[in-house]
């Protein structure tokens, strides 16, 4: 482990320095850089930046995703946020050879995908690897590795020792599955419905609707903080933590974590607490998606994972991979209201704890931004423009995610 992390950091280090070095991202670096301190000159915001490079460790979290940059940033070094996400992506996206040569097919300026686009969009830049690839994937491995869940205190005698190792492993495989998604699937993909199948054909029309909504509503909103999905892949990449989140807070007890979404994960040695069996690299560490539908003639589950029994009029489709996903989604196969649907409860295999809450100098009351909030949100049900709606209540939902309400 401990040479793994000299490597990566050796990596991040040469790749932050040659970011503030080289156009377009030395211009992001300098107008960062003059929130420092305008007055210098070019060279001396340039070294500024140097400096700053030098406090970073080996363990640093780079990016803390939707988070990063509020008062609950986890982020561990100072250096330019746009920059940062360029870093997070070299970082986990790059495992081994294969993966290495899918990262450099993905910097082609020439890039082609293996499925048709509809538009062309410019993809790898900070913001849209910060909206669609680091905050889903550092929002589901934050519910996969939850310290609460019972799943992992049974799989593991010590988790404590064991979790910093797992969550480096799923980021490593999130990351590296979606980069190369990206590379078949593209930012954009046309759809691919089945012509003799109109139930197929209505659902890919219902999400292009939907998707199309979004477009208009993000033109009349202001704030840089919100994000709709435009586009088919946005959509699937934010659906994957939101899958797994609601298959654990409904079926937490009867879709085990280990033998579904971590089918077939190492066991930890038994001598030596604080590492897997020999011979475990990353890619032993699957993540498998989650699914339920309800039963239709047109919907094939896909070959990966066990087979569920039905369950109050609906049949519990196997887990199935990132590809597998994009897949059944460009096909119609997945619902919209499944795919367009976020997680609003505490996970089950959380213990719900209830405080009193006082009331302090520069402190929040909790218990009355919870009552605000719960307000606002019955007078948001009143507003037609569903857009909007959605909008403001996402805007809600993370301020109840920032200040823990």
């Amino acid at each position: 482990m401990a040479i793994v992390l000299g490597w990566r950091f050796n990596i991040t280090c040469k790749e932050a320095s040659l970011l503030i070095s080289n156009p377009p991202t030395k211009d992001i670096a300098i107008l960062k850089a003059n929130s420092l301190n305008e007055n210098l000159l070019e060279p001396q915001k340039i070294q500024l930046l140097q400096d700053q490079i030098r406090t970073f460790t080996k363990s640093a979290s780079l990016h803390a995703g939707i988070l990063d940059g509020t008062a609950k940033t986890r982020s561990d070094i100072v250096f330019p946020e746009p920059l940062r996400c360029i870093l997070w992506l070299h970082r986990w996206a790059i495992a081994d050879r294969i993966t290495y040569n899918n990262f450099k097919l993905l910097l082609r300026s020439d890039i082609t995908f293996d499925k048709e686009q509809r538009t062309s969009i410019d993809f790898y830049n900070p913001t849209w690897i910060r909206q669609n690839i680091i905050n889903n994937v550092v929002k589901t491995v934050k519910v996969l590795v939850d310290n609460q869940r019972v799943e992992h205190q049974k799989k593991y005698i010590s988790f404590q020792k064991m979790s910093s190792r797992l969550q480096a492993a799923l980021m490593h495989y999130l990351t590296t599955e979606i980069v190369k998604a990206i590379l078949k699937y593209g930012p954009d993909p046309v759809a691919e419905p089945n012509e003799d199948d109109a139930a197929t054909i209505k659902t890919l029309d219902d999400i292009a609707g939907k998707l199309r909504l979004n477009v208009t509503a993000l033109t009349e909103i202001t704030t840089k903080r919100v994000f709709l999905p435009t586009t088919f892949t946005e959509l699937i990449l934010a659906s994957i933590p939101n899958f797994i989140e609601t298959i654990l807070q409904n079926f937490g007890g009867n879709l085990i974590l280990y033998d579904g979404i971590l089918q077939d994960h190492p066991d930890q040695q038994e001598k030596k607490k604080t590492a897997w069996l020999p011979g475990t690299n990353w890619t032993n560490f699957k993540v498998l998606i989650p699914l339920e539908s309800p039963i239709t003639d047109n919907i094939a589950p896909p070959s990966t994972g066990p087979r569920r029994p039905p369950r109050q009029g609906g049949v519990r489709l196997p887990p199935c991979s990132i590809d597998d996903f994009f897949q059944l989604v460009l096909t119609g196969a997945i619902s919209v209201n499944r795919l367009f649907q976020e997680s609003t409860k505490k996970s089950p295999n959380k213990t719900a704890t209830v405080t009193e809450e006082k009331t302090t100098p520069g402190r929040v009351d909790k218990k009355l931004a919870k009552e605000k909030a719960a307000a606002i949100k019955a007078v948001l049900a009143t507003v037609d423009n569903a857009p909007v709606r959605n909008v403001l209540k996402t805007q809600i939902d993370e301020l109840c995610e920032i200040f823990k309400i």
